[in-house]
């Protein structure tokens, strides 16, 4: 914080509203059940944070760094994570809400299920437009374990991207 060393979880959560952390190094620390609103997180490296169960609204995360960082439980509403590396990270329960994940390639490189609303780039193609497409009537197949599925768009067993109508 203002260049007087590492950023630790109390400097964190005393400027947890309107503040950049934007490049700051933020690996191994625990941030669990902190919320974050409004906070600039742009090429902040997360390696191995714990970020369960935490909150972030409205938070810019582009080129960010999360490899190895337990996300379960935690929500990301408002973000954006384009470019993020999520590689290795646990995303079990968390929740993504109107959050870009574009090049974050977090579906083939995360452990867990997690839920995505109206969230670009995890679709892999169709961006926003596949959002507003209409579901197929009937059951949809897994893929990957063959569990049949009213509607969604991941399964809810394995937790991969069920096939497009």
């Amino acid at each position: 914080m203002f260049g007087f060393g590492r950023p630790t979880r109390e400097s964190l959560a005393k400027r947890a509203r309107y503040a950049s952390w934007a490049g700051k190094d933020l690996s191994g620390l625990d941030l669990s059940g902190l919320t974050f609103e409004y906070c600039n997180f742009q090429g902040a490296n997360f390696t191995g944070a714990n970020l369960v169960g935490a909150k972030l609204r409205y938070c810019p995360m582009d080129r960010s760094i999360l490899a190895g960082a337990n996300l379960a439980g935690a929500v990301f509403e408002y973000c954006e994570l384009r470019g993020a590396q999520v590689s290795g990270a646990t995303v079990q329960g968390a929740g993504f809400r109107y959050t870009s994940l574009e090049g974050t390639g977090i579906q083939g490189v995360t452990r867990g299920v997690a839920s995505y609303s109206y969230c670009p780039g995890i679709e892999g193609e169709g961006g926003m437009d596949a959002l507003f497409e209409e579901a197929a009537p009937g059951p949809i197949l897994c893929r990957a374990c063959g569990t049949p599925h009213a509607g969604g768009r991941f399964c809810t067993t394995c937790g991969q991207p069920l096939p497009a109508a």
